[in-house]
C-alpha cells in the first residue's frame, strides 16, 4: 500500500518539477540571439543588464524574478 501510495506521488510529483523553470534555457536563448544577430548597443547593453540580473535572481534561487527579468531581455531581442 505504501509503494502505490509512494508510486502516485512520484508519477504527480515529477512532471511539475521537470517543467516548473526554464532560467537555463531563457539564459541559452538570449546568449545564442546576442552572438547570431546584430543589436543597436544600446539595447544590448539593456539586454545583457537584464539577463546578468536574470542569472542572478536563477543563482539565488529565486526563479520566478528570474524568469520574468530573462523574459524581458527576450521581449528585446
Amino acid at each position: 500500500m505504501i509503494k502505490k501510495i509512494s508510486l502516485i506521488f512520484m508519477l504527480i510529483l515529477l512532471p511539475t518539477q521537470a517543467w516548473s523553470f526554464s532560467c537555463p534555457s531563457l539564459m541559452a536563448k538570449i546568449d545564442k540571439a546576442i552572438t547570431s544577430s546584430e543589436i543597436d548597443p544600446e539595447r544590448l547593453e539593456v539586454i545583457n543588464f537584464l539577463r546578468d540580473k536574470g542569472e542572478a535572481f536563477h543563482s539565488s534561487g529565486d526563479h520566478k524574478a528570474s524568469e520574468v527579468t530573462l523574459n524581458a531581455a527576450v521581449d528585446l531581442l
